[in-house]
């Protein structure tokens, strides 16, 4: 079942506030006691719930940075292919604005982080040793 034109600019309003009773009071235009209860249960409908769900992963997928565009980031950073806008003011007020560079501090702690992932530095070793017993015949008797 799809959703009505309402019960869609509800959720589409909730996306953007993630609050359901003021999106319903938007939507509805009623009071806050009956938006609150009514939010909660068009929250609840099966329908809703996928759409918002469905909205909510695609936000995610589009807003959070994935493992290789971080990567691929520090990597530019370090190597100094990354620049950032700078600018400054003239004493005659004249703003001029220009590429700068990372510093060796950023390219320095950019290394530092992808050295981490690819686990350069080791501050412990783990060792998994399996150790084996062996007991011989009239042990007693050997000297020390």
């Amino acid at each position: 079942m799809d959703l009505n034109s309402k019960h869609k600019a509800f959720c589409d309003d909730y996306l953007i506030t993630l609050n359901a009773t003021e999106s319903y009071m938007k939507v509805y235009g009623c009071n806050a006691e009956s938006a609150k209860a009514n939010a909660s249960r068009l929250i609840a409908k099966a329908n809703v719930k996928k759409y918002l769900d469905e909205r909510m992963e695609a936000k995610e997928d589009n807003s959070i940075m994935k493992q290789d565009e971080i990567l691929s980031i520090l990597t530019a950073i370090a190597r100094g292919q990354e620049s950032e806008e700078d600018v400054s003011v003239t004493q005659a007020g004249k703003v001029i604005r220009f590429e700068k560079n990372p510093s060796n501090k950023d390219r320095m702690k950019a290394l530092e982080l992808l050295g981490k992932r690819y686990r350069l530095f080791t501050d412990k070793v783990e060792a998994n040793v399996k150790a084996t017993t062996i007991v011989f015949e009239g042990e007693e008797e050997l000297e020390d």
